[in-house]
């Protein structure tokens, strides 16, 4: 099954209190498979971002995904992860 993980962090202060979110969706968006969020504590902003994406994909792989597909605004992230 296909799914798109939607997935943010952030924190208020750099570091800051923080916490992150995702959502799992079908691939056509439809419905969602998924939620997860949570506070972290003292973190900094792309640490927030980075647990974003980990608790998505975990969620996702929950779900039985076997193919997914990533959606975050940190720029960071996005080029860590495509190398």
């Amino acid at each position: 099954m296909k799914v798109l993980v939607e997935a943010d962090g952030g924190s208020r202060g750099n570091p800051g209190p923080a916490g992150y979110g995702a959502v799992v969706f079908t691939a056509d968006h439809a419905a969602v498979l998924a939620e997860r969020n949570e506070f972290i504590g003292l973190a900094t902003n792309n640490v927030a971002e980075y647990r974003g994406l980990i608790a998505g994909l975990e969620a996702a792989a929950a779900a039985g995904a076997d193919e997914v597909a990533v959606a975050m605004d940190s720029k960071l992230v996005v080029e860590q992860m495509s190398g």
